[in-house]
C-alpha cells in the first residue's frame, strides 16, 4: 500500500476499477456471478465495496474478464491488499461508517477545498494577509 493511502480510499478505487472491467468485458452482475459460481449478492457486495475480495477471487475474476495485462493485475492485488486495513476502526462505537469513511477520504486527500459563502477565515481577516495573497 502506497503510504499516505487509507484503505478506504483502496477500496474504493478497487470498487471502481471492477466495475469498470466488467462494463467494459459487456457483462452484467448475474452473467459473473453464474460463471464464477458465486451468488450475485456476492459480487453486489464486492462491487459496493461492502466486502473485501481474496487475491485467489481477484485474479480468477480479472482472468474472466479477459485482464491478461501482469502489471495491471498486480497493481489490483496490491490495492486490494492495501484495502483490507480499517484505520479509523478504533472510532467505529462513536462514529458512524459513513462518518468514518469520510475521515479516511480526508486523510489520504491531496489538496482539500472549502467555500464558505457566509464565514471569512480568521487568516483573511487580518488585513497584511489578506493583502498578500
Amino acid at each position: 500500500m502506497a503510504i499516505g493511502i487509507d484503505p478506504t480510499v483502496q477500496r474504493r478505487r478497487l470498487r471502481a476499477e471492477l466495475k469498470k472491467a466488467r462494463l467494459d468485458a459487456n457483462l452484467t452482475q448475474r452473467d459473473v456471478a453464474k460463471a464464477m459460481d458465486w451468488s450475485s449478492s456476492k459480487l453486489i457486495r464486492i462491487e459496493s465495496g461492502s466486502v473485501g475480495i481474496s487475491t485467489n477471487d481477484l485474479r480468477a475474476l480479472l482472468g474472466y474478464y479477459g485482464i491478461k495485462d501482469r502489471r495491471r493485475i498486480d497493481d489490483l492485488v496490491e490495492v486490494a491488499r492495501g484495502g483490507k486495513g480499517q484505520s479509523w476502526s478504533d472510532f467505529k462505537n462513536v462514529h458512524s461508517q459513513p462518518q468514518l469513511n469520510y475521515f479516511g477520504f480526508e486523510a489520504s486527500a491531496r489538496i482539500v477545498r472549502q467555500w464558505e459563502p457566509l464565514v471569512v477565515p480568521g487568516t483573511l481577516q487580518i488585513e497584511e494577509y489578506a493583502l498578500a495573497i
